[in-house]
C-alpha cells in the first residue's frame, strides 16, 4: 500500500513540475534567475579560482589508459 501511495505522490509531482515548467513565463523566470547567480561575484570568483582552473585545463588521457578512450 505504502508503495502505491508513493509511486502515485511521485507521479503527481511529475506532472505538477512538467507543467509548472511548460509555462513560458516561468521559463524566462528560471532561466533569469539562473543568469543572476552566474553572474553574481562569489560564484565568478568560485570558477575563476585557481582549483577550477586546474580542473578545466586536465587532460583526461594524462590520468587514464589510452584502453578507456
Amino acid at each position: 500500500m505504502r508503495v502505491i501511495i508513493r509511486a502515485i505522490i511521485a507521479v503527481v509531482v511529475i506532472f505538477v513540475t512538467a507543467h509548472f515548467l511548460n509555462q513560458q513565463k516561468n521559463l524566462s523566470t528560471i532561466d533569469y534567475y539562473k543568469n543572476k547567480v552566474m553572474d553574481s561575484k562569489p560564484v565568478q570568483e568560485l570558477l575563476n579560482s585557481e582549483p577550477v582552473q586546474k580542473i578545466r585545463h586536465i587532460d583526461l588521457e594524462e590520468l587514464l589508459p589510452s584502453d578507456f578512450f
